[in-house]
């Protein structure tokens, strides 16, 4: 029985995402249209590497973080909060805590509460601000 309940569940996610799953090319469209869910999704989608029938990339952050700015100038809260984050890391950008707390910033004022929290640690540790 357990496994059947799993089942279940499994082929309705599966049949949620398919449904309604872009592929690249059209987030692509999607995002150079101003959609701004549309350049975060194919921001993480590089970020991640997928590589299945409906994203075919490879694991790209220099690239990722580029999408993750188109949407952030789109006033897109995720995005501002993953770039904030890259540049605290260093992932495809220079570590940069000046540059971690201007997105962090950018993502609190939007509405991210999670970035308050990183924008917190930031501050608390002195890093990238004064």
């Amino acid at each position: 029985m357990r496994k059947f309940v799993l089942s279940l569940v499994l082929m309705g996610f599966l049949i949620v995402n398919v449904g309604f799953a872009k592929t690249v090319k059209e987030l692509e469209n999607d995002c150079n249209l101003g959609d701004a869910k549309a350049c975060y999704d194919l921001g993480r989608s590089y970020a991640r590497g997928q590589e299945n029938e409906l994203y075919i990339t490879a694991r790209d952050l220099e690239y990722a973080n580029k999408f993750y700015a188109k949407a952030c100038d789109l006033k897109y809260e995720r995005a501002c909060f993953a770039l904030g984050a890259s540049y605290e890391r260093g992932l495809g950008v220079k570590q940069d805590y000046i540059k971690a707390v201007k997105f962090y910033t950018k993502a609190c004022d939007l509405g991210n509460p999670e970035a308050h929290y990183f924008l917190g640690e930031l501050y608390v540790d002195g890093r990238g601000v004064k």
